[in-house]
């Protein structure tokens, strides 16, 4: 599901509205997917147009809601990870990317942050195969969480290919 949004003063809480109302986060359904949580990626190659605004209000909305989310600050920039630090979880944002490192629960509130570190730069210089750990590593965890909510960073580097190519749902802000 895609869901296109026009930038304007409230489009976080427009989001959140039109996600409810189709009611496509809900947590028993029974659609087949590779990874068992649900999965929403923030994307946009233009920075400050509210990706990790938006990240951070849909985890505390989906936790509130009795959700367990995992919230992937996938940008080096780490604003996500600054903002929701006491929700850190054991694993870094980078460790996904690498050989058997499985998210584990450890957030606080129904959210475990997988948070960003200098090392995530190194992620995009790697090669193809971080693409498949990363699959793999978040299907490993899933059962752990109902959702997962990932920040990406304002480039279409090999972090965003590996979020994008989740199938999920996917905001993507036209302007």
């Amino acid at each position: 599901m895609v869901y296109r949004q026009r930038c304007g003063s409230n489009h976080t809480r427009h989001v959140i509205a039109a996600i409810s109302r189709q009611n496509t986060l809900r947590l028993n359904s029974s659609e087949p997917c590779r990874v068992c949580m649900k999965t929403i990626v923030i994307n946009n190659q233009k920075g400050g147009v509210g990706k990790t605004t938006l990240a951070v209000h849909l985890a505390w909305h989906i936790a509130e809601t009795g959700g367990r989310v995992l919230l992937i600050d996938a940008d080096a920039q780490g604003n996500a990870t600054d903002t929701m630090k006491r929700h850190r979880g054991e694993v870094t944002a980078a460790e996904l990317f690498r050989p058997v490192r499985a998210p584990v629960t450890g957030g606080a509130e129904g959210i475990t942050l997988a948070a960003s570190d200098s090392s995530l730069t190194d992620v995009d210089r790697g090669d193809a195969t971080s693409i498949q750990q990363f699959r793999d590593n978040l299907r490993a965890g899933s059962a752990a969480f109902d959702v997962c909510i990932i920040d990406t960073p304002p480039s279409l580097g090999l972090r965003s290919v590996a979020a994008l190519g989740l199938r999920g749902h996917f905001y993507i802000n036209t302007r």
